[in-house]
C-alpha cells in the first residue's frame, strides 16, 4: 500500500524523483488492485479539480 512516511523522507531529502516514483508506483498498485486504468482515474481526478466553465 501507499508508504506516506516514505515518500516524505524522500522529498524533505530533496529526493523528489524518487519521492515522485515511490507515489506513482503505489498510485498504480492501488488502481491494479481497484481493477481501474490509471489514466482512467487521472482523468476523472483532472475533471473534479478543473474549475467548471460558468453559463
Amino acid at each position: 500500500m501507499f508508504d506516506t512516511e516514505l515518500a516524505e523522507q524522500l522529498a524533505r531529502h530533496g529526493d523528489q524523483a524518487q519521492a515522485c516514483r515511490v507515489t506513482r508506483e503505489a498510485f498504480e498498485g492501488m488502481c491494479a488492485a481497484l481493477g481501474v486504468p490509471p489514466a482512467e482515474v487521472q482523468t476523472e481526478v483532472q475533471a473534479q479539480l478543473t474549475p467548471k466553465a460558468r453559463a
